[in-house]
C-alpha cells in the first residue's frame, strides 16, 4: 500500500508523537508498504530512508497529498490543524483516513479552554467526522474523542508501542535511590511536584531529561530554592544513548504528571525493566497495574509520592521491573501492534464496505 502519514511535528523534534509516527512508518516500510510522511518540521528530506515531505504551509498538504496519490491517510494528533487538514483533504481526494488524536489535554487556563473549545467545535469535529477510522492509545483517549463528537463505532483500541525487536537485555537494577524523570518540562509535567517530593527526600538524586516547554527556568530556581542543586541533574534534551543510560542507573521512573495520554517514556523505562510511579492521570491507569508492574498515586498527594518512593527504595525492585518488562513485550511493542493497523488499513484497500472490523483490545492490561 501507498501510505500517507500526516503530522505537524516529526524529528528532528522529538517527543511521544513523533515517535510514534517514525517507528509506525519503519513498521510499515519493513512490511513492504510505501509510506511516505508529511509535516511542517523542517530538517533532511529523508528519515531511516523513508521519505520526508516537509511543507512550509498546510495549505499546501492537499497539493502535496495528490501527488503522492497513496491509497491511504493517515493523520496524527489532537487539536492539530495540520492532522485536520490532511483528513479534510483525504476526503476531497476521496481517500481512506485514519486518525489517531493521541492525547486530548485538558485546558489549564480560561485561555486555553477557549481556544480548545474553538477548535474542537470546529475543525476538530469535521476533522473526527471525516476519518473513516478512529485509533485510540487508552480508553481515556476514546471517550474523550466521543464526548468531543467522534462515532464511536469508528474507534480501534491500539495502545503505543515500543520498536524491541533485537534490543539488548535489560540493565540489572538500578539504585533504588536514583529516581529519573523524562519528558517535556512544561507545567501539565509538574517536575515542581516531584521537586518538592525530594526535598522529603534525603539522600536521593533526580535526573531530569527533555526539552524546555517553558518551564525549565522555574523549576532551576525552585531546585535551586529548594537546596536540591547538587541532588537534581537537568540534562536537557539528549540523544538515544544517552537516554538509554539513564534508564540503566535509575532505579525508579517516576512520572508525576497531571494528565497523560499513553507516554512513550513511560513504555521505555518498563522496558528496560524500570518500575514506574506514575500519577493516576489519564492513559497511566490503563498500563500500571499498582504493585505488579509499577505504582500509580494521587498526582495532588505530595505525601503519598514521598511515602511510595521510600517504600520502594527499601524493596526488592528486581520482580517488580521484570513484570513491567513482561507488559511491555505482551502488549506494547511495534510487532504486535503494528500489524493490527495495517489489518485496519487493509479494510480499506479491499473495498470491503461499512467499517472496519473492531480490534480487540490488547489482553491483561488493567
Amino acid at each position: 500500500m501507498r501510505i500517507a502519514l500526516v503530522t505537524s511535528s516529526f524529528f528532528p523534534c522529538r517527543g511521544g508523537l513523533e515517535q510514534h509516527v517514525g517507528n509506525l512508518a519503519r513498521e510499515l516500510r519493513a512490511a513492504g508498504d510505501d509510506v511516505r510522511i508529511f509535516t511542517r518540521t523542517p530538517g533532511p528530506a529523508r528519515w531511516h530512508d523513508i521519505p520526508v515531505e516537509r511543507l512550509r504551509s498546510l495549505f499546501t498538504l492537499p497539493y502535496a497529498l495528490g501527488r503522492f496519490a497513496p491509497d491511504l491517510v493517515h493523520a496524527h494528533g489532537a487539536r492539530r490543524p495540520f492532522a485536520a487538514w490532511g483528513l479534510l483533504a483525504a476526503r476531497r481526494l476521496r481517500l481512506p483516513s485514519v486518525f489517531t488524536a493521541h492525547c486530548f489535554y485538558p485546558a489549564h487556563s480560561w485561555a486555553s479552554a477557549l481556544k480548545k473549545g474553538l477548535f474542537d467545535s470546529t475543525l476538530g469535529w469535521v476533522s473526527l467526522q471525516s476519518a473513516g477510522a478512529l485509533l485510540a492509545l487508552t480508553p481515556n483517549d476514546q471517550r474523550d474523542a466521543i464526548l468531543l463528537g467522534a462515532p464511536a463505532q469508528r474507534f480501534h483500541l491500539v495502545p503505543n508501542s515500543l520498536r524491541l525487536a533485537g534490543a539488548p537485555a535489560p540493565p540489572p537494577p538500578g539504585s533504588p535511590r536514583s529516581l529519573l524523570f523524562v519528558g517535556r518540562l512544561d507545567p501539565v509535567k509538574r517536575v515542581d511536584h516531584l521537586l518538592n517530593a525530594l526535598a522529603e527526600l534525603p539522600g536521593f538524586d533526580l535526573t531530569v531529561i527533555g526539552p524546555d516547554g517553558g518551564h525549565r527556568a522555574a523549576l532551576e530556581a525552585q531546585t535551586a530554592r529548594l537546596g536540591l542543586a547538587a541532588r537534581v541533574h537537568f540534562l536537557g534534551e539528549v540523544d538515544d544513548d544517552t537516554l538509554a543510560n539513564a534508564y540503566a542507573r535509575c532505579g525508579l521512573f517516576v512520572l508525576p504528571s497531571a494528565y497523560e495520554g499513553l507516554p512513550t517514556v513511560a513504555l521505555e523505562a518498563m522496558a528496560a525493566a524500570r518500575p514506574v510511579l506514575a500519577a493516576a492521570s489519564g492513559g497511566t491507569s490503563f498500563l500500571i497495574r499498582p504493585g505488579e508492574n509499577g505504582f500509580l498515586f494521587d498526582p495532588h498527594n505530595l505525601y503519598e509520592l514521598v511515602s511510595l518512593i521510600r517504600r520502594c527504595s527499601s524493596a526488592d525492585l528486581a520482580p517488580l521491573g521484570a513484570a513491567a518488562r513482561q507488559t511491555i513485550l505482551d502488549n506494547f511493542t511495534w510487532e504486535v501492534n503494528g500489524e493490527r493497523i495495517r489489518t485496519i488499513y487493509q479494510h480499506f484497500r479491499s473495498g470491503a464496505a461499512g467499517e472496519p472490523a473492531q480490534s480487540p483490545a490488547p489482553g491483561a492490561i488493567g
